[in-house]
């Protein structure tokens, strides 16, 4: 099936056509040139090309579902993309539960549709655990990668602080290095201006020391601050901690006051 129309002072064009599959064309029908599991509908044009929903009014929804039978709304709106337009809201649901919302301020709010004043993202969990994580990873293994979060207070600023979890950083421990080095939580709050916010600045910061790359620090947890060098150093070509904490200053400065 076929439909053509013909603008004024235009040629006559075909703009829609179902095929013998049932599939949609909308000012094409190549629809088997697109991916398999989405050619059910195709809408195309040679510009900008979209597809607006009008719901009645602002106090109402609009709506795309997704649904996998007929059976009750479980099935009916398995997953769904809402958009409410009395609080300007965009909210995703998935097993026929909502779990995320974006606000009209631009807030991203993660398992809550409510945020606490001034909090830009959130996230709640009703796990009856009690647990709820934010998980950040790196699956580079090599010395030195690192997996963290950046806080700056203008786009001038590279890094005002961060926090970040190093592997295998620091100098070498053990007679001869035979220890390996050390993994670390980074906490720093200093604005460094270099286009890498961790860069240059390894000596400004608290450093949580734990379990060494190689299996074996994890028995000399530790604390460093202002500096990068682990406990119990006593490779001979640095210096030696050797104890649970370790601070460090500029020269003619307190270490601790």
């Amino acid at each position: 099936l076929q439909l053509f129309t013909k603008p004024s002072g235009g040629s006559i064009a075909e703009r829609l056509r179902i095929n013998s599959s049932g599939q949609i064309g909308i000012g094409a029908n190549n629809n088997d040139s697109y991916d398999t599991n989405a050619r059910n509908v195709l809408i195309a044009s040679s510009g900008n090309t979209g597809i607006t929903i009008r719901s009645g009014g602002s106090s109402n929804y609009a709506m795309i579902h997704f649904a996998d039978g007929t059976t009750g709304a479980a099935q009916q709106r398995a997953g769904r993309i809402l958009y409410e337009h009395g609080t300007d809201s965009l909210q995703f649901s998935t097993a026929n539960t909502y779990h995320a919302k974006i606000t009209s301020t631009g807030q991203f709010l993660l398992g809550t549709g409510t945020a606490y004043t001034g909090a830009n993202m959130e996230i709640r969990s009703t796990d009856s655990g009690g647990d709820t994580q934010l998980r950040i990873t790196n699956n580079a293994t090599g010395a030195n990668t690192k997996a963290g979060i950046v806080f700056t207070t203008s786009t001038g600023d590279y890094a005002s602080g961060s926090i970040r979890y190093e592997r295998n950083v620091g100098v070498a421990q053990g007679s001869g290095g035979n220890m390996g080095t050390y993994d670390a939580l980074v906490l720093t709050a200093w604005a460094y201006g270099s286009a890498n916010p961790w860069s240059g600045n390894a000596q400004n910061g608290l450093y949580l020391w734990g379990q060494s790359g190689t299996g074996q620090g994890g028995f000399n947890q530790a604390i460093g601050i202002g500096t990068d060098m682990a406990p119990q150093n006593t490779n001979s070509a640095g210096a030696n901690s050797n104890g649970p904490a370790l601070f460090c200053t500029a020269e003619g400065g307190n270490a601790i006051t």
